[in-house]
């Protein structure tokens, strides 16, 4: 993790690297001259066969793309750097000799991104527009994964926001990620689809307590995976490393501290959702070594699905003194088998698949990945790394409370020292500015359309298990009743003119749908069948209604004109939906997925699968056809009444969650400029009516006095 809080450096620690050598320390390979270390590479069984086939590709991503128009920056967002600022470096990745990124600071609590195109000397702050910390706050530490010369991930404590940017940080674009982590997180990106972030919650009894989040769209959307409520997977001990080979297959390393003996890495096949612990085998000329020894796993990296290497760092205690060993675990066939050599210890850092660092006090180097090593330097600071190749690194170098950006051209033999400043104001700290509305104009509604929004409610029961359908204005004022009507209300649609309303009550007996005018009058039954008809759906041209009816035995879909005429079976499901343009239906199947036909009921599609864990429901594509909205529970499988707001692209790739916290029940809506989501958090009478932007930043309650169910816009 990043962004430790650090002072200014002084004459004692520009001493020491100039000087660059110290006295032995107790690593298991003291040497004060170059020195190359072989080692035999034993093999030794294991019994894990990774799973068969080509890997998943992650979805390309379809959400809106981060603008490339240099965004203002809001007046609540902390300040930028000054040009000419001195800065003190805390974390550095460089991509080449010339350009990388940075977070540092002037000496304050408040950690800035920063980009260098000239090694270092001078960087621009790209920081995106985080608020400024809280009074009681007065800090705003980063963390960040830096993928190249455009891309960049930021997370700020709590951490429920990530920002990510693809231009150099010129703008910047959030994304929420679950309830955020008080202990901090890790953001790790495989390409520019594919990545993952572990929020750290609590600690305690030898836990670090975390949840798990998945991207398939580049951050744009993200996915619980598991938390601390849902699934034990790697809740115990410190979470070390994480990398992932593809979209499916990735590794995650733990130091348990002595607590738990032997040695493992823990393994996912299905994009994280659930993982195993692949024990290693011990050396063979000390076969108790991991029992008997506090030993830990560091710094795993994958070349491939099967082939990967990590550190193993073991301690042993002999009176007074600690005793250190380190060792280098490899594999080829996905864990079946691992062979082993010494290492010197600290940071495995790979230039390439043969070149590789040991990065610590003593720095060594090996050419033949990793089983071989030559001691290059001894260094009295500790540093954070980051090599661009075999000869040209960067370290940010720390020795007490002295810290300095440091820089080897001949491959750590000698390092100089850098004086970061800040560059030219960049051009991102625009301040924002409004442009007034003409003279007579009228403001466009919140959401667009006619800025109202119909609900059904418990509000006024005059009986029990009662509902009405209210409308009410997107600000919360205007509330009207519509429907005055006995029975229970479960669902309702809009026709596209706004003017009526077709819903399922059961006022006459068994539950029916009917039609309204939105003044009260003209009720009409168009179903009349001791069956169960529900969830109706006005297509986009009024001429039919979808509906659901188990009036053959099980849940089916059927279509119907507007009269109630003509009814015509599609397809096995419910919670049916029309697409924008009328040509396709969406509808769902309990414990099987999301599906997509044509509107003749042909050609089904399936979009998404929830054999697994119970189901997805209540698809509603977006205004314009190119997203789809619906309900899960897959983040607590199985259990019921635990539904959460997701999001995926049209043809269902690009999975993201809107909503960690505060389950509701379906179904929702999208505004009509497909801007804003009205949704529900808790249940029947309990229900809360909520209003969010449509990647789930913002979240706020609809009105004061919210009760409401199933909200849906009004054309």
């Amino acid at each position: 993790m990043y962004g430790r809080a650090v002072v200014g450096f002084g004459l004692s620690l520009m001493a020491l690297i100039a000087s660059g050598c110290t006295s032995s320390s107790t690593v298991a390979i003291p040497t004060d001259t170059p020195k190359t270390i072989k080692q035999p590479a034993p093999t030794v069984a294991n019994t894990v066969t990774p799973p068969e086939g080509p890997p998943v590709v992650a979805a390309t991503l379809s959400a809106t793309p981060v603008s490339s128009v240099p965004q203002p920056r809001p007046e609540d967002s902390f300040p930028l750097l000054s040009a000419g600022q001195a800065v003190t470096i805390t974390h550095i990745h460089m991509l080449d000799a010339s350009r990388g990124w940075a977070i540092g600071n002037a000496r304050d609590t408040i950690d800035h991104i920063l980009y260098t195109e000239d090694g270092g000397i001078t960087w621009r702050d790209t920081s995106p527009p985080e608020p400024g910390p809280s009074a009681e706050e007065n800090v705003k530490r980063a963390e960040a994964f830096f993928l190249d010369a455009e891309t960049a991930w930021i997370s700020y404590a709590p951490h429920e926001l990530i920002w990510r940017t693809e231009n150099q940080g010129a703008s910047w674009e959030p994304a929420r990620v679950g309830i955020g982590g008080g202990l901090g997180a890790t953001i790790w990106f495989m390409d520019k689809e594919s990545g993952w972030v572990m929020q750290y919650l609590d600690a305690g009894m030898h836990h670090v307590y975390m949840s798990m989040y998945r991207t398939t769209t580049g951050g744009a959307y993200w996915e619980g995976l598991f938390d601390p409520y849902t699934g034990d997977e790697l809740q115990s001990f410190d979470k070390t490393g994480i990398f992932f080979a593809d979209a499916n297959t990735g590794w995650v390393t733990r130091d348990s501290g002595g607590v738990q003996p032997g040695a493992f890495v823990d393994v996912t096949y299905d994009g994280g959702f659930t993982w195993e612990s692949l024990p290693l085998p011990p050396p063979e000329d000390n076969p108790s070594k991991f029992d008997e020894e506090y030993c830990g796993m560091h710094y795993p990296t994958m070349l491939s699905r099967s082939s990967g290497s990590l550190v193993v760092r073991c301690k042993r205690f002999d009176d007074s003194e600690t005793i250190l060993s380190h060792y280098v675990y490899s594999t080829s066939d996905g864990g079946q088998t691992w062979s082993y050599s010494d290492y010197p210890g600290g940071e495995l850092q790979f230039i390439d698949p043969s070149v590789a660092y040991a990065l610590g006090r003593e720095i060594y180097l090996s050419r033949d990945g990793g089983r071989t090593w030559t001691k290059v330097k001894e260094v009295n600071w500790d540093g954070q790394f980051s090599f661009v190749s075999e000869n040209l690194a960067w370290a940010v170098a720390r020795a007490g409370d002295e810290i300095a950006l440091v820089r080897t051209q001949d491959g750590s033999r000698t390092w100089e020292e850098l004086k970061p400043q800040v560059a030219a104001t960049p051009v991102s700290s625009l301040v924002p500015t409004s442009t007034p509305l003409p003279e007579g104009a009228v403001p466009t509604p919140l959401g667009g359309g006619s800025g109202q929004i119909a609900f059904i409610s418990y509000r006024g029961i005059r009986e029990a298990d009662t509902t009405d359908i209210y409308l009410m204005n997107t600000d919360g004022s205007g509330l009207t009743l519509l429907t005055d009507v006995s029975g229970h209300i479960e669902n309702f649609t809009w026709s596209p003119d706004g003017e009526r309303i077709a819903f399922d009550s059961y006022k006459d007996g068994d539950t029916d749908i009917y039609v309204i005018n939105v003044d009260g009058s003209g009720l009409l039954r168009l179903t009349n069948d001791p069956a169960h008809d529900t969830d109706p759906a006005w297509s986009p041209d009024g001429s039919r209604i979808l509906f659901v009816s188990n009036r053959e035995g099980t849940n089916a879909i059927y279509t119907m004109n507007v009269d109630g005429s003509q009814t015509q079976r599609l397809a096995d499901g419910w919670t049916p939906s029309w697409s924008p343009d009328g040509s396709k239906v969406l509808f769902s199947r309990t414990f099987d997925g999301i599906y997509v036909m044509n509107a003749d009921g042909t050609n089904e599609k399936r979009l998404t699968d929830s054999s697994e864990h119970g189901w997805d429901w209540y698809p509603l594509w977006s205004p314009d056809g190119t997203r789809i909205l619906f309900a899960s529970n897959r983040q607590n499988p199985g259990d019921a009444l635990t539904d959460m707001v997701y999001v995926m692209n049209s043809d269902g790739t690009g999975m993201g969650q809107l909503t960690f916290s505060g389950w509701g029940m379906p179904p929702w809506a999208w505004s009509p400029d497909g801007m804003l989501i009205a949704f529900t958090q808790g249940f029947g009478s309990g229900a809360k009516l909520y209003l969010m932007d449509a990647k789930g930043i913002d979240q706020w309650p609809l009105m004061d006095n919210n009760q409401g169910l199933h909200p849906q816009w009004r054309p």
